[in-house]
């Protein structure tokens, strides 16, 4: 399936930024479910996917599941850990330093990719060796100068540390009660002063937060931590409702089914539609730079748009006069 683009177009004017916008143009997944049994679409819903499938899986899974007024499936726990773990790394050691002109790690990346079919303790080992001789990055989160997360921090200008990340989900309870009518689902995102940490204020920040959530996927997985997910259910109006987590932030799907399990109405939260639904978080990040010449601000836009991760494929729309 087309995965769709991130379109930003930029016009530079007179020494500043005089325009700013964002566009999606990307399929949208939820009417092609409407319609579908229940059973249908918990099977497909992960094959649109090319990044995030399992996480993207488990939320259609559960939601479904709550809505019918059943169990969820058993989450693969070490499945979803090493999803999330080879997207940030995937960004750590390949896209970042080429951002910042640094030397990349594809064979590293390669390397510790072919690990991900071995048995689990293959796995972690290979994982640990990574952290500690490419990206510089100790059991305990220390950030050593050597490393290749050392060398990117100090072009982003940000600090050597790792600061803890939380997993915490939206409650569906609050989600409830930000709706005046349990029964609709609403078209706007009512939780969304939660997802500050998917706006960070600078690309420094950003990488430093990707560094870390990387870190904690990594003990995760080495502690055997379940993955987080949260549920609610509404049995009366065959309403379900499902958080987890992506690598890129909280991911919700809400389904409503009909009495003959077919779902009559499917609503999908993901983390690039809620960032780049506007420039607002592009626009803040650049906002608290000084004042730049139309070459180096734009290089700053391409560090925005990685800050925020887009899932797809981006491009800027410049022009200048």
């Amino acid at each position: 399936m087309n995965t769709g683009k991130l379109h930003v177009s930029a016009h530079w004017r007179a020494g500043c930024l005089a325009r700013l916008e964002t566009r999606l143009d990307r399929p949208q997944l939820a009417p092609l479910l409407e319609g579908q049994s229940a059973a249908q679409v918990g099977l497909c819903v992960p094959l649109f996917y090319s990044l995030c499938r399992h996480a993207q899986g488990l939320a259609a899974g559960a939601a479904l599941a709550a809505a019918a007024g059943r169990p969820a499936p058993p989450p693969a726990h070490s499945v979803l850990w090493q999803e999330t773990l080879h997207e940030h790394l995937w960004r750590l050691l390949l896209d970042w330093p080429a951002a910042l002109d640094l030397a990349a790690a594809p064979d590293a990346c390669a390397a510790w990719r072919k690990q991900r079919t071995a048995p689990t303790p293959a796995l972690l080992s290979a994982t640990a060796a990574l952290f500690d001789t490419v990206l510089g990055v100790t059991p305990s989160g220390q950030v050593r100068p050597a490393g290749l997360a050392a060398r990117c921090l100090a072009a982003l200008g940000s600090a050597p540390a790792l600061a803890p990340v939380g997993l915490d989900l939206p409650d569906p309870e609050a989600w409830l009660a930000r709706q005046a009518d349990a029964s609709p689902m609403v078209a706007a995102d009512p939780l969304a002063e939660l997802d500050a940490i998917a706006t960070p204020a600078s690309p420094g920040v950003a990488y430093a937060r990707q560094l870390a959530n990387a870190h904690a996927a990594w003990q995760a997985l080495a502690a055997g931590h379940p993955y987080p997910l949260r549920l609610a259910a509404w049995p009366h109006t065959r309403r379900g409702l499902a958080f987890t987590h992506t690598a890129r932030g909280w991911l919700a799907h809400e389904v409503v089914l009909t009495p003959a399990a077919r779902v009559s109405r499917y609503r999908i939260w993901a983390p690039t539609d809620r960032r780049f639904a506007s420039a607002a978080g592009l626009a803040r990040q650049l906002a608290a730079l000084p004042a730049l010449d139309a070459a180096t601000l734009r290089r700053q836009l391409e560090l925005a748009i990685l800050a925020l991760d887009p899932c797809l494929p981006w491009q800027i729309d410049w022009t200048e006069d």
